[in-house]
């Protein structure tokens, strides 16, 4: 069984809070992806997000 994978390519602040490049590889779905998170005023946002939830994660 393969396994998840993940790699920070960058982290760069912005004018509205914090942008974060990914990319790696998904198990489940036997895939690579590359996705942008971003973080603002306390909640991650991005596309690689399970889509069956709330596209904003609140971050405790």
């Amino acid at each position: 069984m393969e396994r998840h994978m993940i790699h920070v390519d960058e982290i760069a602040e912005t004018e509205n809070g914090i942008s974060i490049r990914i990319h790696g590889y998904d198990a489940e779905q036997e895939r690579d992806f590359t996705s942008i998170l971003t973080y603002e005023d306390g909640f991650l946002r991005g596309d690689c997000l399970d889509p069956k939830k709330d596209q904003y994660q609140k971050v405790v």
